[in-house]
């Protein structure tokens, strides 16, 4: 070979020095490179297929929490219904008992005040004959004094 055929090939080596060493790279490395690369496609297409399944999952469970929170929801406002519903039937039976207790009450308490009325009467009606029966006593000593007074 001329020297110029030898200056050309290293010539193309300082003009592209990159370009060498990715050649000789790839003749190396180029097989491994290649596994590597297609197992990192194939990892990441599992690590792909993992989150849109991990993601369906995920929407279902939501979608059955969701329904399973309107359920729970909807029996708790049944709940809540019945309850007013118990509270307002107490309520008025309350209503009513108190009613009776307080009329039942008042007839006691009225009819108290009319035995105590005529308790009252009774007693100035006995007050009464204790004066007069005072006074006849008083009367009657009035005029049995003048006769022991005598008869001492």
């Amino acid at each position: 070979m001329s020297a110029e055929a030898k200056k050309q090939p290293a010539a193309a080596a300082e003009v592209n020095p990159g370009a060498s060493v990715e050649q000789i790279r790839d003749i190396i490395f180029g097989a491994q490179m290649r596994d590597y690369e297609s197992r990192f496609a194939e990892l990441g297409q599992r690590l792909q297929d993992s989150i849109e399944d991990l993601r369906k999952e995920m929407e279902k469970r939501f979608s059955e929490a969701d329904r399973s929170l309107a359920e729970e929801r909807a029996s708790r406002e049944s709940d809540v219904e019945l309850l007013k519903r118990l509270l307002s039937a107490a309520e008025q039976q309350l209503g009513s008992e108190i009613t009776a207790a307080r009329q039942e009450f008042s007839a006691n308490l009225g009819s108290a005040s009319d035995d105590l009325g005529h308790r009252k009467a009774d007693r100035e009606l006995l007050a009464d004959l204790f004066r007069q029966a005072a006074v006849q006593i008083e009367n009657g000593r009035a005029s049995n004094e003048p006769k022991r007074a005598k008869k001492s």
